[in-house]
């Protein structure tokens, strides 16, 4: 006759185990289907009734499973009756469900897989399963496993090591780099961290630019940032802001010497931090014959032995003063030879 009902064996069903026969020294025994003799493997201890002589046994407590095994805390004595041994119920596998088939009504709402480490297959889970399947990069949409080329921007460098320019005035320098974009920003950053925009820049290339600023004097780093963003500043303060040299000895006459006699003037001239330049230099005119420019110090000289003149004679020169950041201030002088009646020595 057919039978009417959920079938058993299936979903839910419990297992009896074949008989355990104690031997007073054995802990661990295989656990066997009473039915066809298949192993069983219970996958828990809480799966599992045990009783023994009539006394239920604690899961955990008093045995453990092992796989397809019963292991027991102590040996049951030979005399003891293991009375019976059931797996309640089975697994059940429902299957992988379709597409679009779980919606968030079918999940618990406390479901936490924050301790949990979910593994899904390489190909379980494709772009067409998700919400969102693609990235968005640079303005450009790329689907996810894709592939796109970013491009990536060509940052400035600045190779000037030095320039100068007068303080308090609108004052240009050139400065000199790589991957200059027109017409990039232009600032210059104190000691102390002030940052002073440049109020003119202009594009000569991209190795070479133009810089307008009007700054106190100091010194400060250069800072190049292009239109894309590529930016840059010079590792030292390569611009320095300084005043011209001044002259402390004043213009015109040195002084008027005897021709044929040996005589020596002196030169002086500062730089706008109180110390001495570096140099002079005789940029036009002549000196008396016989006289020569030592200017090679903070101090310059002219000195010689006056020969050559034939008559009383004012020689006029200029001398250029030239400090150590290469900057320089003309001065002209005058040194008046003149001649006794006879045209020889003066007479004092």
């Amino acid at each position: 006759m057919a039978y009417i009902g959920r079938q058993s064996g299936q979903i839910g069903n419990y297992i009896r185990c074949n008989t355990i026969t104690p031997d007073g020294s054995t802990t661990t025994f295989a656990l066997t289907n009473v039915l066809d003799n298949a192993a069983v493997a219970p996958g828990s201890e809480n799966n599992v009734l045990c009783s023994i002589s009539g006394v239920m046994q604690a899961p955990s407590t008093a045995f453990t499973i092992n796989n397809t095994s019963i292991v027991f805390s102590e040996a049951p004595d030979a005399t003891d009756t293991v009375d019976f041994v059931l797996v309640l119920g089975e697994t059940v596998s429902i299957g992988t469900p379709s597409d679009g088939t779980v919606a968030a009504t079918q999940l618990h709402s406390t479901l936490d897989l924050s301790s949990k480490t979910v593994t899904l297959p390489n190909t379980s889970v494709t772009n067409a399963q998700l919400a969102n399947s693609s990235i968005t990069i640079n303005g450009s949409s790329v689907a996810l496993g894709g592939s796109t080329t970013i491009s990536t921007i060509a940052r400035p460098t600045i190779t000037t090591s030095s320039a100068v320019i007068a303080p308090s005035t609108d004052a240009s320098f050139s400065l000199a780099g790589t991957n200059f974009q027109s017409v990039p920003i232009v600032e210059l950053i104190s000691s102390t961290g002030a940052i002073t925009r440049a109020s003119a820049v202009t594009f000569n290339n991209a190795t070479s630019l133009t810089v307008t600023t009007n700054l106190a004097v100091g010194s400060y780093f250069v800072r190049v940032e292009n239109n894309d963003g590529g930016a840059v500043r010079s590792s030292s303060a390569i611009l320095n802001v300084s005043a011209a040299p001044t002259w402390s000895t004043a213009a015109g006459s040195l002084g008027t010497i005897a021709a044929g006699t040996t005589q020596s003037f002196t030169l002086l001239a500062y730089d706008d931090d109180s110390t001495a330049v570096t140099s002079y230099s005789l940029q036009s005119g002549s000196l008396p014959g016989g006289f020569t420019l030592d200017g090679d110090s903070s101090i310059g000289t002219i000195s010689g032995t006056e020969t050559g003149s034939s008559g009383t004679t004012t020689y006029t020169f200029t001398i250029r003063a030239t400090d150590n950041e290469s900057q320089t201030t003309d001065r002209e002088f005058t040194i008046t030879v003149t001649h006794g009646a006879s045209g020889g020595g003066q007479f004092n």
